[in-house]
Order: structure tokens, then sequence, then C-alpha cells
């Protein structure tokens, strides 16, 4: 980047920034409500995180917090609904698996309603696990290049393989088995993806997530690190949960990390983020499902 590109960039962020004006949030600013949910039926309580958007500039400012007093509730048929509780302990809603299954293959609906906010509505399906006969390989290799530095030398390639189901969206992500309690923090709102593998599908994203656009029924796979000799590994197994996700965990996931380095420094000047994928009518956030699976697998040599 030359000297006078950024130097132009922090003279139009200068002039933005001077031409801003503190609004009237009662007159000018309507806040939303910020919904995230996640169904899984592998977790034996469903639990929602409710909060609410807040004006950036304003005369009166104030932090974004957690809603306690809000009507959230939850369907099967969209007609008969259930009330999921409030922890003031853990700031989440919830309703166990054993008052409100949730079953692989079903539709579900949610909506939160809050005095003096529009209420918010959503839907998603939760997927049906699909067998795709994953394996662990190992293959020797003499020499490549990963993230742009050679490895000129023998050195072992460690990945999974899996077989796409054909003829529908898929959408994959993996994570080692002594992370299945962090697949859903506090907040219910965060899936830890791994961020330092590498992964050989799906380059548009830097997480750790797959989808089967252009690969309908084919064998996927994702290196997942490399070793200077396989002898360890030829004799140690490989715990890993293996996620298949609804469009709309993968949309969200995968949109949170989109903006790249050139939109982040743009961001910065401007004052004007990147869009996070969203599914919530009259507001913001996720509604969505996953399934899972753990397996316990013993590495073989790959092709």
């Amino acid at each position: 980047m030359n000297k006078l590109f950024l130097f132009s960039l922090i003279l139009i962020s200068v002039f933005f920034t001077s031409c801003i004006s503190y609004i009237d949030e009662d007159k000018s600013f309507r806040s939303k409500l910020v919904l995230h949910c996640r169904l899984v039926p592998q977790l034996d309580t469903t639990i929602l995180h409710l909060s609410h958007t807040v004006p950036i500039f304003t005369k009166n400012p104030q932090e974004i917090g957690d809603i306690s007093n809000g009507m959230v509730e939850i369907s099967n048929d969209n007609k008969q609904w259930l009330r999921m509780l409030y922890s003031p302990e853990l700031k989440y809603y919830f309703i166990p698996q054993a008052q409100f299954p949730i079953i692989e293959g079903q539709t579900y609906y949610i909506r939160a309603s809050v005095p003096n906010y529009e209420e918010v509505t959503s839907s998603c399906k939760v997927p049906v696990f699909r067998e795709t006969h994953l394996k662990y390989l190992l293959k020797e290799v003499e020499g490549d290049t990963h993230d742009n530095e050679e490895y000129n030398f023998l050195h072992t390639h460690h990945y999974f393989e899996w077989t796409d189901f054909p003829e529908e969206e898929n959408y994959y992500a993996f994570f080692e088995k002594y992370l299945w309690e962090e697949l859903i923090n506090e907040n219910g709102d965060t899936i830890r993806p791994f961020y330092n593998w590498t992964q050989q599908h799906d380059m548009d994203t830097q997480l750790a997530l797959f989808s089967d656009k252009g690969n309908d029924g084919k064998k996927m796979s994702l290196l997942f690190t490399i070793s200077y000799s396989g002898e360890w590994s030829k004799q140690w197994g490989y715990e890993i949960s293996m996620i298949q996700m609804d469009k709309h965990c993968y949309l969200f996931e995968s949109s949170k990390d989109s903006s790249g380095s050139m939109n982040d420094f743009m961001s910065f000047f401007l004052l004007e983020p990147y869009q996070v994928y969203s599914n919530i009518n009259n507001g913001y956030g996720l509604f969505g499902a996953f399934v899972m699976r753990d397996y316990a697998l013993v590495p073989e040599i790959g092709q």
C-alpha cells in the first residue's frame, strides 16, 4: 500500500468523523433484539441468549446488556408454544430436552418479545446426520508448499477424509473431542472451529467449515496437521467430533471471518463494519441447528 493511498484514507476518515453528530436515540434510533440459539439433539438442554443493539454515537451511551424480562417461546409446529425459562446466574434462556425434545429432520420455530421492542421470529430445520465414512489418513510427502512455506523434506500429512452425502446441501465442521463442552459458551452464541487447521476445500473462508458446493457426493478432506515423522501417529488414534450443520449456522460462522484484512482496514477508517449473516426477522442473530457424532479413529495409510 503506497503512502498516498494511506494518506487519502486518513483524510477521508477525518472528513467522515467531523460530519458525525450525536443522535437522539429516542427519536432517531430504535434498538432491536439480538437472538442466538442453536438446536442440538446431542445436548440435554436448549439454550438461547437474548440481547439488544445500541447506537454507536449518542449523548447517552449504554452498554449492550442481556435481556432477562423477555417472553421467549419455542414450537415444533408454529401453533403450540412452550416458554423458555431464564437463568439469572447464567444469563440465558433454556428448556430441557426432557420437556421439549430436539429431533433430527424436524422444523422448529422461535419467537421472543420484550416491552419496547419489536417481536422477533425465526425458524430452522435440524439436519439429519448422514454417514460419510470418515477416516483418519496419513500420507508421506517428499516436498510441497503450505501457507506459502516450502516443505522440501520428507514429512507426513495428517488429514480426515469423508464422502459427501449426495443430492442435498451439506455443511461440515470438526472439533477435537475435548472441546465438546465449549461448542456453546455461557452466552449460547459461540461455536469454536479450529482456526489453525489448513483446509483443502472451501477456501473462501478461513474457518474450518466446509460446504459440499461443487463436491456433491464426492470425497472431501481436511489437512489438519503436518509432522516430521509419522511414527508416533501410526501407534495412536485420534478422537474427533464431526458436526453436520444447517445452512444458517454455516453462513453465520463463515460470515464472521469473511471480511478479509483489507476490509478490516477500511472498516477501521470509515467506521463501516461488515455484515454478519442473520436469519432473525425484525432483529439480528442466529437460529440454527447442527448434529454431532464422536469418532475414535485409527490412522490408515492414505493414497
